[in-house]
């Protein structure tokens, strides 16, 4: 799905990841499929400025990211105009989390989801940082697939600033080639 979708757009993807491991797999198999894009990853070996710059002219580069990448990065036009989001960004356990937690007969209801709402819709607004950005916005975590059990899906639906949802790759594309551009 990843490939299909870098390729339908013709690179001009940012894939954000909650797991730097996710990442690192997803960026081997990118390189293995030997696509004609330049696939760049958040590294230590370089500050998040200059990928981000290389990012923005290359337009048909792709960029995977983590952490910070998820807020505070903009990157107008057509440069990103797909954006994947691997997996739903709940948060990491920590002691503030953990305690929250603790006091609530539903944790995750009342915790873990609004705050991966936030940061879901955070993660979404890499992809619209103007009145002229477009693109496709598209989550791949099958915990918000038609038929997942989560009782949480509708409400994450019902948060997002995105109306239109579909899995047909057919309505993608036709979405998609209807951009003006």
């Amino acid at each position: 799905v990843v490939i299909d979708l870098i390729n339908l757009t013709k690179g001009k993807t940012l894939i954000l990841f909650t797991a730097k491991s996710d990442m690192e797999a997803v960026y081997q198999k990118l390189l293995e499929a030997n696509l004609p894009y330049e696939i760049m990853t958040q590294s230590e070996d370089s500050s998040q400025g200059e990928i981000l710059a290389s990012f923005k002219i290359d337009i048909n580069s792709v960029l995977l990211g983590t952490g910070t990448y998820w807020e505070g990065i903009n990157i107008e036009g057509e440069s990103l105009s797909n954006l994947i989001i691997f997996r739903l960004p709940f948060p990491v356990p920590d002691p503030i989390i953990e305690y929250k937690c603790s006091i609530e007969d539903d944790p995750l209801m009342k915790v873990n989801v609004p705050i991966m709402i936030i940061k879901l819709n955070q993660g979404i607004g890499r992809l619209i940082r103007s009145n002229e950005d477009k693109g496709i916005v598209s989550i791949i975590d099958p915990r918000l697939g038609d038929n997942a059990p989560s009782k949480y899906k509708n409400i994450v639906w019902e948060s997002l600033p995105i109306k239109n949802k579909t899995d047909s790759f057919v309505e993608i594309e036709n979405f998609y080639h209807s951009l003006d551009y």
